[in-house]
């Protein structure tokens, strides 16, 4: 008799970058400044990590944004955020669960406003939490 194969899984990670020069606007082309709210570098990190069989798995997210050009001249701070899930999947059929933190480490951060609001910048919520649950039939 032959053994049974067992099924195997594994960490998935994934990284990505962007960079971004944006082509100015007829009245930023005799200022000579870049548009506003268009960072010039963004890069996203993702990992999945098999925690239990195929079926509970963790996962992490890490975004970071350059600063970039509020509409009043101004610079916002670039930023990163992490964000950590754990999710299950096929321990009861039909049924998924997960469970996330977005904002892991509480950061402090805001995005340029847009052209019909006072404030320069938007500070961002904090650290958010959220539960799903998923039933298939």
């Amino acid at each position: 008799m032959a053994p049974t194969p067992k099924r195997v899984s594994a960490s998935i990670a994934r990284v990505s970058r962007s960079w971004c020069r944006s082509n100015p606007r007829a009245e930023d082309s005799i200022t000579g400044q870049e548009l506003s709210n268009t960072p010039r570098h963004q890069a996203k990190l993702s990992l999945i990590v098999p925690l239990y069989e195929d079926k509970v798995f963790g996962g992490l997210e890490v975004l970071y944004t350059s600063s970039v050009r509020t509409l009043a001249g101004n610079r916002a701070d670039g930023f990163a955020v992490a964000s950590l899930t754990l999710f299950s999947q096929r321990i009861v059929k039909g049924l998924e669960v997960s469970a996330s933190i977005y904002n892991l480490f509480d950061t402090r951060y805001a995005f340029p406003r847009s052209a019909d609001l006072r404030e320069d910048t938007i500070t961002q919520d904090g650290r958010g939490f959220r539960v799903k649950l998923t039933c298939r039939f």
